[in-house]
């Protein structure tokens, strides 16, 4: 038995996100199996996260990310670069020249930005009474 051949038919797609419309050409296959959509437009916190620090502070190597989060970025890095919101920019001067990282035209299309300016900024508060916080109190006294 042979397979019928049947023409490709070309969809048109309007995408909103964050009042950008952009239109996008898909071509559908009837024998192509439509698994595990890898384009994702769902960012995990973790994602958003490792993000805004690159977007904040780039260019900056894995290293620092890594150490700003408190935990390994490695994985999330390689996934926002396969979303192409990241990509490498060259190398640092520090030992082992690591990559430096730094945020795609995509990102700021992603979140409606013209620039990296238009970020908004983060104040930070920092009391003196919560910066000298002791964190544990004893009843106890010490005798002299």
């Amino acid at each position: 038995e042979e397979e019928e051949d049947t023409p490709s038919s070309i969809n048109n797609e309007v995408v909103h996100r964050n009042n950008n419309h952009s239109l996008i050409e898909r071509e559908d296959d009837d024998n192509e199996d439509k698994i595990d959509n890898s384009n994702n437009n769902d960012l995990s916190q973790a994602a958003l996260e490792t993000l805004a620090i690159i977007a904040y502070n780039e260019p900056i190597t894995r290293a620092d990310v890594d150490n700003l989060r408190g935990i390994s970025s490695s994985f999330m890095i390689r996934k926002l670069m396969a979303k192409d919101l990241v990509k490498v920019c060259g190398k640092s001067d520090l030992p082992g020249h690591p990559n430096l990282y730094k945020t795609t035209k995509d990102f700021l299309d992603y979140f409606g930005l013209a620039s990296l300016s238009d970020l908004p900024e983060i104040k930070i508060n920092k009391n003196k009474n919560e910066e000298e916080v002791e964190l544990y109190k004893s009843n106890y006294k010490e005798e002299k």
